[in-house]
């Protein structure tokens, strides 16, 4: 397990390890066996408080110290002007009435824009993943009560060394004016809150290599039905060992059928059996290659509207560095007719778990049951 391998490579070096009733009580740093080890005792039992807003009201960058050092505070908080924009003055202003009335975060009455700023940042730290509010948890706590540096670190907001220096700057203990860190104890610090910074991205990383992706899971465990088809491949066959147009036909239709049903999910790199196989058996360069092959053979086979419109693609990957091309799509408005070389063209649709052929004796009675009568112009046309 990736993870496990870095939590030991991190104690490597560390001395003697003491173990007090099965749980290693030295030697203490920030790592991930740290991160993990709150993520299993915290994450998931309510670790949001019911106070989450007055939380974040104390973050010290919504209380800026008055004096020169202001000047500096500012420039090392810019990664949060550029995120935030004005939520984050905003949200300076709420902290600072908070503080000129005298009253509980509880007591005082938020305005209309207070109540959407906060939920905004509520709502951004549930939509993170368990890892990564383990990061921003652990951070906020060992930093002082720094919420927005963590959670700009983790969405990418920010680089470990602008997370260092803008946490530093909360407390007015940079030395200059908009200068490098210079002074011996400062450069410690800002070098441990660096590293602090670095160790956690670490953590999220490992942690996702090791685990395998819930979506996936989720979707592979539902089978092949209406709605959901496996595809191993979008181009190769596996049995010749070559490309093989009938192959990307089959997946091309699969999607016409969702497009003329009620929709539906297609996972290209999962064969019928749920095995994940991956798209690295198509033998693309690169994800993009493939990416740019599947959106242009929808577009000439489907027509424009269709593939840009109608079809979500999303690349979902494995522990063991496997790749699976999930294309979502949603019951089209107007018949997709799906245009062979030659020109033919055919209809296709979903019948319980396969995908169908309508002959034209039923393809009339099909499109006007299932059809508006001002929106049955064929997409295959566009």
């Amino acid at each position: 397990m990736p993870l496990l391998e870095h939590m030991v490579s991190e104690f490597d070096g560390q001395g003697t390890i003491s173990v007090v009733k099965g749980k290693i009580v030295a030697p203490k740093f920030f790592g991930a066996f740290a991160l993990y080890a709150v993520q299993k005792e915290f994450i998931g039992k309510g670790e949001i408080p019911e106070n989450f807003e007055s939380g974040l009201l104390d973050d010290p960058v919504l209380r800026p110290v008055p004096g020169p050092e202001q000047i500096d505070q500012r420039n090392r908080w810019e990664p949060l002007d550029r995120w935030l924009g004005p939520d984050l003055e905003g949200l300076r202003h709420y902290a600072f009435c908070k503080g000129l009335d005298g009253l509980s975060y509880e007591e005082k009455q938020p305005t209309d824009s207070d109540t959407k700023i906060t939920a905004k940042l509520k709502s951004c730290y549930l939509a993170l993943s368990p890892e990564q509010r383990t990061v921003v948890m652990f951070l906020c706590v060992r930093h002082g009560g720094a919420v927005l540096f963590p959670l700009a670190l983790v969405l990418g907001k920010c680089t470990e060394s602008e997370y260092a220096q803008g946490v530093m700057a909360s407390y007015a203990i940079l030395t200059g004016v908009f200068g490098d860190v210079k002074n011996k104890d400062h450069r410690r610090l800002f070098d441990e809150l660096r590293a602090n910074a670095r160790a956690a991205l670490d953590y999220i990383q490992y942690y996702r290599k090791g685990t395998p992706n819930e979506k996936l899971i989720e979707y592979i465990s539902a089978g092949e039905n209406a709605t959901q088809e496996f595809k191993s491949t979008l181009r190769w066959n596996l049995h010749s060992n070559r490309a093989d147009d009938a192959i990307t036909h089959a997946c091309v239709k699969t999607i016409a059928a969702f497009f003329n049903t009620q929709g539906g999910r297609l996972l290209i790199g999962v064969a019928d059996d749920g095995t994940i196989v991956g798209i690295e058996r198509d033998q693309f360069p690169n994800q993009d290659k493939f990416q740019l092959h599947l959106c242009n053979v929808l577009k000439q086979q489907l027509g424009e509207t269709a593939a840009i419109t109608g079809a979500a693609i999303e690349l979902l990957s494995t522990p063991d560095n496997k790749t699976v091309c999930v294309v979502t799509c949603t019951a089209s408005k107007v018949p997709v007719f799906c245009r062979l070389k030659g020109g033919e063209e055919h209809f296709y649709v979903r019948t319980g778990p396969s995908t169908t052929q309508l002959p034209p004796s039923e393809l009339v009675t099909y499109v006007a049951d299932h059809f508006p009568t001002k929106a049955r112009s064929p997409k295959c046309l566009d």
